[in-house]
């Protein structure tokens, strides 16, 4: 399998459960479990602490 980028949204979906969303949980965990077990090479963006930084910022209040 290709090595491939995972846009933080993703990560942040697979660690966060969101009341309302818990469906993006779902998804992400289905899909970053099944890359796993395909053994794939998953790279974070060069800027991924940025963008966590600006997402997770989304969820605190």
């Amino acid at each position: 399998m290709k090595s491939m980028v995972i846009d933080v949204s993703v990560f942040v979906d697979y660690f966060v459960v969101v009341e309302g969303r818990e469906d993006r949980h779902r998804i992400a965990v289905e899909f970053l479990n099944k890359l796993s077990d395909r053994g794939a090479i998953v790279y974070e963006p060069f800027v991924f602490e940025v963008e966590l930084c600006a997402v997770l910022v989304r969820y605190i209040k």
